[in-house]
């Protein structure tokens, strides 16, 4: 189970962490009118984080598909999230 050992409790709190700062910056480029409006920081902050963080499970280095073929894909989804 999660989070059962001090380690990976401290983990855990971490990312939690993180992830609460990584939203606090959502919500402030949302209502600076950085990004659109009408986004879901907490929903953001996690399809965005999903989406890199699930390339572990499928991404080949030896595939067609290279590092930056990756990052250039990343990048042109999430600036698709500006004004």
């Amino acid at each position: 189970m999660r989070g059962n050992t001090a380690t990976e409790q401290r983990a855990l709190d971490r990312r939690r962490t993180f992830d609460r700062a990584v939203r606090a910056l959502f919500a402030e480029a949302i209502a600076d009118g950085d990004l659109r409006a009408g986004l879901d920081p907490a929903l953001t902050e996690r399809l965005v984080f999903g989406m890199i963080n699930s390339t572990v499970e499928w991404y080949r280095p030896r595939s067609e598909t290279t590092v930056d073929d990756l990052v250039g894909a990343v990048l042109a989804i999430v600036d698709g999230l500006r004004r």
